[in-house]
């Protein structure tokens, strides 16, 4: 993989956050239907979860890029993976026709899905065997670009976009 994998899954999370962070209606949706059990604190669980679970994303993309323990987070990544396929299929065998909110609203059919993080989940498999890599980008470098990808898809968030922009910008 010539150390192309860290980067790979690094950019994977790092775009999966980022879809979370400016539609988490979406995976909030589908968190309440994978906690159904969990019956009244199903929605403080799922809003939890939906704000802890994209930033932990943009957390390891950021730190695969920038070539943080290669193979430590390249074995978390597959076991994210894992639990991430688990997920998807308790939920559509709850709801066959919601969407994951894996990368937004978008509904992926399960076997797409699967495929997906399959493929994943072998470049994390082999990233976690292959050697060190010679280069990275500096975290100095990548802790900025990923807080400033949080806030770019913050503030394009659907429906709230205008709120926000004027909160930033200091409108009422």
């Amino acid at each position: 993989m010539l150390g192309a994998g860290p980067t790979l899954l690094g950019a994977v999370f790092l775009l999966a956050g980022a879809a979370k962070v400016r539609d988490g209606d979406a995976l909030v949706r589908s968190l309440r239907i994978l906690l159904r059990g969990a019956a009244d604190q199903r929605l403080p669980a799922a809003r939890a979860l939906g704000l802890a679970l994209p930033l932990a994303e943009l957390a390891l993309g950021g730190a695969l890029i920038a070539g943080l323990w290669p193979r430590v987070l390249a074995a978390v990544s597959l076991a994210a993976l894992a639990a991430f396929s688990f997920a998807l299929l308790v939920l559509h065998r709850r709801e066959p026709r919601a969407s994951c909110g894996c990368f937004g609203d978008r509904v992926v059919r399960l076997r797409t899905a699967l495929a997906r993080n399959g493929l994943l989940a072998a470049v994390a498999v082999f990233a976690a065997a292959e050697p060190a890599r010679a280069w990275a980008v500096p975290p100095w470098l990548v802790v900025p670009a990923v807080a400033g990808l949080a806030l770019a898809a913050w503030l394009r968030r659907p429906g709230e976009t205008g709120d926000r922009k004027s909160v930033v910008e200091g409108k009422s």
